[in-house]
């Protein structure tokens, strides 16, 4: 495994983990406070 295949997982990753922060983050707004 070459560095720009791990540089690619990492950033694949980082847009996961980011989405799912996302998709989160407006469904506990939009749910509000329980």
């Amino acid at each position: 495994m070459n560095a720009h295949d791990r540089l690619s997982l990492w950033l694949i990753g980082l847009i996961a983990v980011l989405g799912v922060v996302a998709i989160s983050s407006t469904a506990g707004a939009r749910d509000g406070p329980c």
